[in-house]
Order: C-alpha cells, then sequence, then structure tokens
C-alpha cells in the first residue's frame, strides 16, 4: 500500500525510451468528484540520473489535469519522488459539457467551465474564449502520459 498522498507531493513518469516526466499533485478539487489535480511539468529528464525537486517544480507548467491518483501510485505507474510547496492559488480553468457521451449530439451547447473548488458556469456554446480551458474529466494514468508525450488527448479512443 502507498504511503499518504500529501499536497506537494512529486511524481516520477515514467515515458517511452527510459525517460521520466514530472507531475505535482496541488490541489484536491471539490467540484470535479472530489478528485486530484496535477500539474505536469514541461521537460523529459533520464529516468535514472539524479533529481532536484526543487528544479523540477520551477519547470514550466505543460497543463493541469484531474487524475485517479491513488491509482496512478498503487499500481506503481507513477513514483513519488519527494515533496515541494505548491502556489498559493493555481490559476486554471477547467471546462466540461453535459453532452459528453451522446453519440447524437455533434456540437454541444451545453458548456461549462469552473475554477478548482469553485462552481460550475454555464457557458452555452464553447466560444474561443474557452477554448484553452482545461479538459476537466478524471483521467486515467494513461491519458496524462498520452498528453505528455504528443501533446494532446484522444479522449473517447482506444490508447
Amino acid at each position: 500500500m502507498p504511503k499518504r498522498l500529501k499536497i506537494g507531493d512529486v511524481f516520477a513518469v515514467p515515458l517511452p525510451n527510459g525517460t521520466a516526466g514530472y507531475v505535482q499533485y496541488v490541489a484536491d478539487d471539490a467540484s470535479m468528484l472530489d478528485s486530484y489535480v496535477i500539474r505536469v511539468f514541461r521537460g523529459v529528464y533520464d529516468l535514472a540520473g539524479p533529481l532536484d525537486i526543487a528544479e523540477v517544480v520551477s519547470l514550466e507548467v505543460a497543463f493541469y489535469a484531474h487524475v485517479f491518483l491513488k491509482v496512478c501510485v498503487m499500481h506503481g505507474f507513477w513514483k513519488n519522488v519527494g515533496n515541494a510547496p505548491v502556489p498559493d492559488r493555481i490559476e486554471v480553468l477547467f471546462r466540461g459539457c453535459w453532452d459528453d457521451g451522446n453519440p447524437d449530439v455533434k456540437v454541444s451547447r451545453r458548456w461549462y467551465v469552473w475554477r478548482i473548488n469553485e462552481p460550475f458556469q454555464e457557458i452555452g456554446t464553447l466560444s474561443p474564449t474557452y477554448e484553452k480551458a482545461e479538459i476537466g474529466s478524471v483521467l486515467p494514468p494513461q491519458s496524462i502520459v498520452e498528453r505528455m508525450v504528443t501533446g494532446r488527448y484522444t479522449l473517447g479512443q482506444p490508447l
């Protein structure tokens, strides 16, 4: 059983060719199933190389995501490599759609956005203002790795 997870924990995420990326657990989001929120850092490192956690958490953030963090750790997908302070305020906007999974809807007019632990704000059609908001679904570890490697998700398609 993995040790108790704490906000600030940093994890090594194995990537192809013996490399790793790093993520940090930064918040719990009561707005999205009380799920774990991570920030994913840009950069790829040698999985066996030395690690400076302070350097890792100072890297540019590539994206934020909601994840099944306990699953990632319990099954050994990600390794806890330490803990570091997190920013006082996480400035990220998430988006979701009430029509997700409905094959009959080609263009939804039922979008919503939110910030961590804040209520959903109904926005209707997804305007350009909100297109850059992060996908708010709680994602499995494979989806996080996929975006770290390719820069995008292929949600709803086999990995």
